[in-house]
């Protein structure tokens, strides 16, 4: 989600709202890059986007567990300042989840950065992650650092080749994992 109020934050915070209540889900797993950007160390980032937050708390009292795999885009929220950014996940941080599932067997979650990005980048994700790097960030404005890191992420991505993704694939993939949920097919 770019901005809190565009169709990928509606499309995702309308899932959300149909988890846990049409769709029996104990936990739900967030790979990272949700938010086109959220430093969680930072309050701005949490007034800006409390909308998706309040949507993700109301999935904690329906009883699903969120878990939030940081990705590069969003992160800090294991060291958050604001108690109610960490009040809505389960667990959060830069962790890799590992289970059993019947059918394949062993499965491993994490953020597709720790799998095909080159270690130089993993490089420079860590530094961005590190507490040194968001303690140097705390004093700087939120509204500075959404502006400048939203510009870097935006040259970032037009320098790669991934396919853009439309607001109709998105509901499309959302509507189509719902149905897959509630028929069991």
């Amino acid at each position: 989600m770019r901005t809190p109020d565009d169709e990928r934050s509606r499309i995702f915070c309308g899932f959300l709202d149909r988890v846990g209540r049409d769709v029996a889900c104990d936990t739900l797993v967030l790979l990272g890059d949700i938010f086109d950007f959220f430093n969680a160390r930072q309050v701005f980032y949490y007034r800006l986007w409390k909308d998706v937050l309040a949507q993700i708390r109301v999935l904690n009292e329906r009883g699903v567990r969120v878990v939030f795999v940081e990705g590069n885009h969003d992160y800090g929220f294991e060291h958050s300042p604001c108690k109610d950014v960490k009040d809505c996940f389960y667990d959060c941080g830069d962790v890799i989840l590992r289970t059993k599932h019947p059918a394949v067997g062993e499965v491993v979650l994490l953020h597709s950065d720790d799998v095909v990005c080159p270690p130089s980048y993993r490089t420079f994700r860590s530094l961005v992650k590190s507490r040194t790097f968001q303690s140097v960030l705390s004093p700087i404005p939120g509204a500075v650092t959404s502006s400048l890191f939203s510009r870097y992420a935006k040259i970032s991505r037009a320098k790669d080749d991934y396919r853009p993704l439309d607001s109709a694939f998105l509901t499309v993939c959302a509507e189509q994992f719902i149905n897959r949920i509630v028929t069991g097919k």
